[in-house]
């Protein structure tokens, strides 16, 4: 009974990813992610016609099956002769959704198929990811930091590498210039942070600018100890 159940479940794992994966391909192919020009299709059930490469699978009746001891195998088919003429012209893919870090120097993209940013308006890029010296606006603003109190390097990240903290008096300095300044024109903030700790009943400043209090020259990003970002 044992037996039975471990090829029950692996017949139903076998359908399973075979349903998936024909599902995932019949989408990227509707949705010309995939383009194939010129193709058949071949069906048989024939035990002589599976006479490939089996890995810890084996023929069962009319289909490929894992053993009843293993999670994972593989099965190499023999080359079939499909009997009519086909040509394959090409087959082409384009990635779908945008990934990676944001383009410098005002880039549009326009290479996805969705999600291209358009970085018309930049004026501040910091990908981060220096070993040493200047922090770099990869805008091409102009808008360079320099780092005070000793910020780390070639700290391990998502993308690339990232510079560390010690939330005592490390920060990035960067010169004023009008951009910056809300009251003269409206501009979005976004940044990609992981803290290790945040002060009970306190804060960690992420973006902050210090100006005249009576003018709307001042602003501060923070987190504060309910892990909530807060803007003023």
């Amino acid at each position: 009974m044992t037996c039975m159940n471990n090829h029950r479940r692996n017949i139903f794992m076998e359908y399973g990813i075979v349903l998936v994966f024909m599902l995932v391909f019949v989408y990227l192919f509707q949705s010309g992610i995939i383009k194939i020009t010129g193709f058949v299709t071949y069906n048989t059930t024939v035990q002589s016609d599976f006479n490939g490469t089996f890995n810890l699978t084996f023929y069962n009746s009319s289909y490929v099956q894992l053993n009843a001891t293993s999670q994972n195998g593989t099965y190499t088919s023999p080359v079939a002769d499909s009997g009519v003429a086909s040509v394959w012209n090409n087959i082409t893919w384009k990635v779908g959704w945008s990934y990676g870090i944001l383009p410098g120097n005002k880039t549009v993209e326009s290479s996805w198929l969705s999600g291209n940013a358009n970085m018309t308006g930049n004026i501040l890029l910091m990908h981060m990811n220096e070993t040493a010296g200047l922090i770099v606006d990869s805008s091409r603003s102009g808008n360079n930091g320099t780092e005070i109190g000793g910020v780390g390097y070639n700290v391990p990240s998502i993308l690339d590498t990232a510079h560390g903290f010690d939330g005592i008096d490390d920060y990035i300095n960067i010169t004023d210039s009008d951009g910056f300044t809300p009251n003269t024109t409206g501009f979005t903030v976004s940044a990609w942070v992981k803290v290790n700790s945040i002060p009970a009943n306190g804060r960690v400043a992420l973006i902050s600018k210090s100006g005249n209090p009576v003018a709307p020259d001042s602003f501060e990003w923070s987190l504060d100890s309910n892990t909530s970002a807060n803007g003023n």
